[in-house]
């Protein structure tokens, strides 16, 4: 009997141990749950504060960076874009930046050229201090239907900027580099009659995707376009500007010759989604963009009278593979042999897709300087 009530003891001894130590093993996952939960909400709460801080940031620094020579113009429907435009005379030069990029880009470059006539550079639709476009040109849908188009709306959109600005249409230097070559080539394709000299700095051009089985489309599409969507990311929840703060985010421009002002202008863009998100989109559609200039271009081939050149770094980005460089280079040895047989090649060495437009300003500048006086010698000529 004894033994029996003995046996007993033990099992409920046992018994207890083990809802002690269940009990004791379910508070320490009940702590780690509290802990996560507390991590949780700290971050979200983080995110949120500095989202609006950055928005309320961008809404002051809007005012104090948009420069006062600067012009925004409604093109219709309450969409307004940037113009920023310098000097006097004709022809006037009209500068395009590379996907993504703003006025800012040819600030060394529009300097100089200023000297000798008008040169007006401007943000494309959602870039810098320019509105986003518009998928439906109605006031209906605008709030509701924001969205960026190819180059073809690109063209359009500067067209109506120009002639909104009151910028002499007749005659134009086109100056274009990367998307902004595309634009160009488009535009002076359509129109010709207006275009006195073309200047491509960097081109792309319209077989760049799918060349060589595809190797710049898989690079463009697996790398670049990922980079940006982490950039867009960043800029929206507030962190770019928190990298920028504690100094742990070097901005591109920290090293370049330019003003302080441009500086700083870049490094607002870079903290704006809005832009962020813009320039994402303008690199996701240049698929669409170059086969739109490919197939009007077999229709409208920009005439041989018209007189072009090519500007090209020795690489189109130093930080990529020799082989995706030497297979931009062939394309641009295709464009001024083949494509556009009337044209000059000058070539920028040391430089690539990022510094070109600082440290080769000079030599862009110069081009263009030549552009301006061929015409007005042409003109003398025509006249005399």
């Amino acid at each position: 009997m004894e033994r029996k009530l003995e046996r007993k003891r033990k099992a409920l001894d046992e018994h207890r141990k083990e809802v002690k130590k269940a009990l004791s093993e379910q508070e320490k996952v009940g702590k780690s749950n509290s802990w996560t939960w507390t991590i949780f909400k700290f971050l979200v709460i983080s995110i949120l504060v500095l989202t609006i801080l950055n928005y309320s940031s961008l809404k002051q620094e809007y005012a104090k960076l948009r420069p006062e020579d600067g012009k925004l113009h409604d093109i219709g429907f309450g969409h307004n874009l940037f113009i920023y435009c310098q000097g006097h005379g004709k022809p006037v030069v009209v500068l395009d930046a590379p996907a993504g990029e703003t006025f800012d880009t040819w600030t060394l470059i529009q300097r100089e050229v200023a000297k000798h006539t008008k040169v007006c550079s401007y943000d494309r639709s959602g870039l810098g201090f320019s509105d986003r476009s518009y998928r439906n040109a109605s006031a209906l849908n605008q709030a509701n239907s924001s969205v960026v188009h190819g180059t073809e709306k690109m063209v359009d959109d500067l067209r109506r900027l120009l002639s909104t600005a009151k910028v002499s249409l007749k005659p134009l230097i086109y100056v274009g580099a990367e998307m902004g070559a595309i634009n160009g080539r488009y535009y002076s394709s359509l129109n010709f009659p207006e275009v006195a000299h073309l200047v491509l700095v960097n081109p792309l051009t319209e077989n760049f995707l799918s060349i060589n089985e595809r190797v710049w489309e898989l690079f463009w599409y697996s790398h670049l376009v990922p980079s940006i969507q982490k950039a867009q990311l960043l800029s929206a929840i507030g962190f770019t500007r928190v990298g920028y703060k504690l100094y742990l985010r070097k901005d591109a421009l920290e090293d370049e010759n330019v003003d302080e002002m441009v500086k700083l202008r870049h490094k607002y863009l870079s903290c704006s989604p809005g832009h962020q998100s813009t320039k994402l989109e303008e690199y996701l559609l240049l698929n669409a963009s170059l086969i739109r200039l490919k197939n009007f271009l077999l229709h409208e081939p920009i005439p041989d009278t018209m007189p072009v050149t090519v500007i090209a770094s020795d690489q189109f980005d130093r930080n990529i593979s020799s082989e995706l460089n030497q297979v931009w280079q062939n394309l641009i040895t295709e464009l001024t042999d083949k494509i556009h047989p009337q044209s000059r090649r000058v070539k920028i060495a040391d430089g690539d897709r990022k510094d070109i437009y600082y440290k080769g300003a000079p030599t862009i500048s110069k081009v263009i300087i030549q552009a301006i006086k061929q015409y007005r010698k042409s003109r003398v000529m025509k006249s005399t």
